[in-house]
């Protein structure tokens, strides 16, 4: 496909191709989009593929290209549409690894198959990577070529008829809130307290912390706006820091309440960095000596330093912000609102992160469950059934010397549990004739339910007998059949 670029002109996108004459010398060809630059460059980026499309197919070089080259043309394209670190990932997997492997082979891109990608996959493995990086490689792949299923290069996506890598999980060991108050405490003084005390509290990236600036803070209404980021990339082939407002995405923009012990943190800050003078918005908060915003290698290789220092286990940096989570959810904030705190896109992504829970989450689930069956058994539904000793339970005190005192009287003679789950009680009555009684122990069942025993025709339920005998009534209710 004919490469081409866009350029930011006079106020406008325009579309530049990089035409060549049939001795190979290179023309560029502009071309106007009519779009205004700001808010228009994704739109700007689709005119320019279709127009890259237009002139190939014109020329017949669309049917021909090789795979490699295809993705070459792909990855410069995208750049105007991805955020810099996401553009940055995508080029380099694809220019070091995956075009590489492809090139020697000449696989044009209208003749890949699956058995190609997962020769692709093969190579990896054998390479000792994990599974997590040939399902990044797949992930890039796959987008490439449904790319160009959209724009009808291709009939199919082969890469859809391939199995996809599967994801190894990452068990996350954050910290829990005595770890989060011990680092708190530990690193009062030390450079890099700020920056840690707001990952702590808000659970925010390394590259939005570092992007933090005073325009972002709003000490009236105790609001952090989370609008920003500084983040490591590639800039004309040399790594440096980019500056950013396009975050990962969308539902990265989000305004974090500010809780007191950061207000007081950032107006100390505010007043040591400019006194009485007013504060410059742009400005970043985490800065070194020079004013300069810290560097993100700096702050993940003085992160782990500083715990030994303290003598503190061991974690990432971005482990703060799981420990931030594992805060949130211990105190069973509901999952869709630890979503909204993170800036995840999807509560798929949180329930996947943190589907394990802390130990002491699981004592306070156990506990649920626990209470939940105590009241479960004080109001059984109808046809449940308890023992005796499990009813007897559930009575109050005075109920239970009531109890005693009937079980005293020697009227109960002798109590056998029948394979019917019920119970075939003796009870000496006041006429001095035996009583031979089913008794059922659902609690909530009529007599009517129940069915006598012997020819003398006495059914009594064990609910109806310790109700009255609770009322301090001795007669059971107890009918003669005849």
């Amino acid at each position: 496909m004919i490469s081409g670029h866009l350029s930011a002109k006079a106020g406008k996108w325009y579309m530049v191709l990089e035409l060549r004459t049939p001795e190979g010398k290179r023309i560029p060809k502009w071309i106007g989009t009519g779009l205004p630059i700001k808010g228009n460059k994704h739109r700007a980026g689709e005119m320019l593929y279709q127009k890259r499309l237009e002139y190939s197919a014109a020329r017949g070089t669309s049917g021909n290209m090789l795979f490699s080259e295809y993705l070459e043309q792909w990855i410069k394209g995208r750049q105007c549409e991805l955020a810099k670190a996401t553009f940055d990932s995508y080029k380099a997997i694809l220019e070091r690894q995956v075009i590489q492997f492809y090139a020697p082979k000449g696989i044009a891109l209208s003749a890949l198959r699956p058995a190609d990608i997962i020769a692709y996959h093969q190579e990896l493995r054998k390479r000792g990577v994990s599974e997590n990086t040939v399902l990044r490689h797949h992930a890039v792949i796959h987008k490439a070529l449904e790319d160009a299923c959209y724009h009808e290069l291709i009939t199919t996506n082969p890469a859809t008829r391939v199995r996809r890598p599967r994801k190894e999980m990452y068990v996350t060991k954050p910290y829990t809130a005595q770890e989060c108050r011990q680092l708190l405490d530990s690193i009062q003084g030390e450079k890099l307290e700020p920056i840690l005390t707001m990952a702590v509290y808000t659970g925010m990236r390394r590259g939005e912390l570092l992007g933090l600036r005073w325009g972002a803070i709003d000490f009236l209404e105790n609001i952090i706006n989370v609008q920003h980021e500084v983040v490591r990339g590639n800039v004309n082939g040399r790594t440096a820091l980019v500056a950013q407002d396009k975050l990962k995405r969308t539902a990265s923009l989000r305004a974090l309440p500010m809780v007191e012990p950061l207000r007081n943190m950032l107006l100390a800050e505010r007043q040591r960095r400019y006194g009485e003078k007013s504060v410059e918005v742009y400005d970043y908060i985490f800065v070194d000596k020079k004013g300069r915003p810290l560097k993100p290698n700096y702050v993940t290789a003085a992160f782990p330093k500083l715990l030994a220092k303290h003598g503190l286990r061991l974690i990432r940096l971005h482990d703060l912000r799981h420990s931030c989570a594992n805060l949130l959810i211990t105190a069973r904030t509901p999952l869709i609102e630890v979503q909204q705190w993170l800036g995840h896109s999807s509560i798929l992504t949180t329930a996947d992160l943190y589907s394990h829970l802390t130990f002491q989450e699981k004592l306070n689930s156990a506990d649920t469950i626990k209470n939940f069956n105590k009241e479960r058994r004080r109001n059984m539904k109808k046809n449940e059934r308890m023992t005796v000793s499990e009813w007897i339970v559930e009575l109050d005190s005075e109920s239970l010397n009531n109890v005693q005192a009937f079980l005293d009287t020697g009227a109960l003679q002798s109590l056998i549990e029948s394979d019917s789950g019920c119970y075939d009680a003796i009870i000496q009555s006041d006429n001095e004739e035996p009583l031979f009684v089913e008794v059922n122990l659902d609690v909530n069942s009529c007599v009517e339910d129940l069915h006598c025993t012997c020819n003398i025709g006495f059914c009594i339920h064990l609910a109806t007998v310790l109700h009255e005998i609770n009322a301090g009534r001795a007669n059971f209710l107890c009918e003669n059949e005849n």
